[in-house]
């Protein structure tokens, strides 16, 4: 796998790219360069982009968090969203911070079945649903995985 782990230091660049993506993997409901970059600038954010997709994430002291999981459509069905879910979870045990990893959280909608079963396979579990929390209707589904 051709892993390459981003330096943040230049944001807005970075932001501009993870639009770009989400504009192809996620078309009904993109993360605009804005909403990336304000993640960016919160702090400890961080991101694994492959040749088939990218993660990013971010840290709050013991809690780490995966804001988005994107698979590229050309690359779908084909492993590739667990080999980079394995890739980001990874990288979130590697990382070294004042205080040691407990979780990583994340939330998808009710309806992304596919997701979730990928959650699910990787260890996953349900902690909490915000009802009707997406504007088509969807519950958010919160899950978490323990380190």
């Amino acid at each position: 796998m051709n892993t390459n782990l981003i330096e943040l230091s230049d944001k807005q660049a970075t932001a501009a790219r993870l639009a770009e993506y989400e504009l192809i993997c996620f078309p009904a409901n993109p993360w605009s360069a804005d909403m990336v970059l304000g993640t960016l600038m919160t702090g400890f954010a961080y991101l694994v982009e492959t040749e088939y997709g990218y993660a990013l994430g971010r840290v709050s002291y013991e809690i780490a968090e995966l804001l988005i999981l994107g698979i590229f459509p050309e690359h779908r069905g084909k492993g590739m969203g667990k080999a980079l879910l394995a890739e980001f979870i990874a990288e979130t045990k590697r990382k070294h911070y004042t205080v040691p990893l407990e979780k990583i959280f994340l939330e998808a909608m009710a309806d992304n079945t596919a997701a979730l079963r990928l959650y699910t396979s990787a260890g996953f579990t349900e902690i909490y649903r915000r009802k009707d929390y997406y504007a088509v209707g969807s519950d958010g589904v919160i899950m978490e995985l323990g380190l």
